[in-house]
């Protein structure tokens, strides 16, 4: 820190990595939280977009089977798309 000239943080002061992380999923019945997760992964497993990297990565942390979607297409600034 010997070097560092600036520091910057967020409005509450809380530092962080930058990279987005999953840090829970909440789902409804009849879905469980597991096949939610999986179904969100696979969904987002061609993406490019960090948040998508998150849940990805979230899904494979949880052991979580994810499936190639067919025929992804992302749009920017819309997502995923069919």
């Amino acid at each position: 820190m010997e070097k560092v000239n600036a520091l910057v943080v967020d409005k509450t002061g809380t530092l962080t990595v930058g990279k987005p992380a999953l840090q829970s999923v909440h789902a409804l019945p009849p879905w469980s939280e597991g096949q939610v997760l999986a179904f969100a992964a696979s969904l987002e497993l061609g993406s490019e977009h960090p948040l998508a990297g998150a849940i990805v990565a979230g899904a494979r942390e949880r052991g979580i089977e994810i499936a190639a979607a067919e025929n992804f297409r992302s749009v920017t600034g819309k997502g995923v798309v069919e």
